[in-house]
């Protein structure tokens, strides 16, 4: 179990903050965000894009996922 935006999901450890990504996209449940870039904050540390793909999730994790918007 990890916490997506305080929500417990089922995880399977060693997917990356990537796939946590891919499923946010697919599962209608989950599509809470509908952007293609987003802020990613994993255990209170920010999770660069370039990283998305190498940060594994592990069980007991904690994941803040924020869009983000441009404005003016």
């Amino acid at each position: 179990m990890i916490k997506v935006n305080y929500h417990e999901l089922v995880w399977e450890d060693g997917k990356t903050v990537e796939d946590l990504l891919q499923l946010i996209k697919e599962d209608r449940q989950l599509r809470l965000l509908t952007h293609d870039t987003y802020t990613v904050i994993v255990n209170n540390e920010l999770i660069l894009p370039q990283d998305y793909a190498k940060t594994p999730l592990r069980t007991g994790d904690e994941v803040r996922v924020y869009p983000v918007m441009a404005g003016g």
